[in-house]
């Protein structure tokens, strides 16, 4: 869920999106802690690549609280089939 930085009331409804495409252009900000200690905050500015009226950065952007279904899944399952099956013929 994505909420745009607006007052609840400017806030336009929801909508159900996909995950958009952007950037972060990353800057540091260097600080001190109260005992003098030092540390950095990340900061930066956040940049839609993503067109797409379905994608939640669009959607934020134009005022809707943005609700993106996601899974978490990266194997490349059609390659792990082939590289099973050449090593199950050597």
């Amino acid at each position: 869920m994505n909420v745009p930085d607006l007052p609840a009331d400017a806030i336009r409804g929801l909508k159900v999106t996909k995950q958009g495409h952007g950037e972060w252009i990353d800057t540091y900000e260097r600080r001190l802690d109260p005992m003098g200690k030092e540390y950095y905050w990340i900061k930066g500015t956040y940049r839609n690549l993503d067109g797409d009226s379905l994608s939640d950065d669009v959607a934020v952007e134009e005022g809707f609280v943005a609700v993106t279904p996601i899974t978490f899944k990266l194997t490349d399952a059609p390659t792990m089939r082939k590289l099973s099956e050449k090593l199950e013929s050597m």
